[in-house]
């Protein structure tokens, strides 16, 4: 790989047989910056090999063994500007290397991330499941569609990483001059930075939760500035969700779900 060194950890499968247990072991070979990252991304290989293992062992014969590397930060590893922008040493990387989010002109491989099993930045400590179940019934809870805000709402951090300037910063400006677009057809603009990142404080007065955001007749989704995992939250909501695109970075390697708001 190249010199840069994110956190990696190297995944080892092994079994006897199509219907024996598959045993599962992981190794660090970088440091991550959050420890709940591969643990939690372990979690979900165990998951999909407890799936999708006897297919496999069919597949490959038995007994048999896998080695894998899981790269657990919010961008992707394998990038032109890592290896000084020549395709030749691209191209002596070993791979592959599973991120979780990926972009068109990286060679990382992606795959489902933590999230999937629990995101706290998100603010909600609970598991995924829990907090699916949670916000989606909050959703039914409020009124009917039509009778809901007449708004379009986000709330995230402007200048996550403390990138004043950066693409969500950009974004937002361009989407408040069209403010009185909106507002000619009766949508209130309703954006506002909690930053929480790069020296900004958080606003607990603008802040809501994820449920107070289905109170919503349509939902804001950026991308983040590293990956973004807030678009099924935003789902389970019920109203519709307007996506700006332009110069935003990095998509979420998951393209059923999506991304980090804060």
């Amino acid at each position: 790989w190249s010199n840069h060194r994110p956190g990696k950890l190297e995944v080892t499968l092994s079994w006897s047989s199509a219907e024996s247990p598959w045993s599962v072991s992981g190794r660090t070979v970088n440091r991550p910056n959050q420890p709940y990252k591969p643990a939690h991304m372990l979690t979900l290989l165990k998951r999909a090999v407890r799936r999708h293992g006897p297919e496999i062992a069919r597949e490959l014969g038995s007994p048999g063994a896998l080695t894998l590397f899981l790269q657990t930060e919010d961008y992707p590893n394998l990038l032109p500007m890592h290896a000084g922008g020549r395709a030749t040493v691209m191209r002596k990387w070993a791979l592959p290397v599973f991120s979780m989010c990926a972009t068109a002109d990286a060679t990382d491989v992606p795959a489902p991330d933590f999230t999937w099993v629990q995101y706290a930045e998100s603010g909600r400590p609970e598991p995924w499941d829990t907090a699916r179940r949670q916000i989606a019934a909050a959703a039914a809870w409020h009124s009917p569609w039509r009778e809901r805000r007449r708004a379009l709402v986000w709330r995230g951090a402007m200048r996550a990483g403390g990138h004043a300037g950066g693409p969500r910063e950009r974004a937002i400006q361009r989407l408040r001059r069209v403010a009185p677009l909106l507002a000619a057809n009766g949508v209130e603009l309703d954006v506002q930075s909690v930053d929480r990142f790069g020296g900004g404080r958080a606003d607990r007065n603008l802040t809501i939760s994820r449920e107070e955001l289905c109170g919503a007749a349509y939902l804001l989704h950026l991308r983040g500035t590293t990956y973004s995992a807030s678009l099924r939250y935003q789902l389970l909501c019920g109203s519709p969700v307007a996506a700006l695109l332009g110069d935003e970075t990095g998509d979420r390697a998951q393209r059923e779900g999506g991304g980090r708001e804060s």
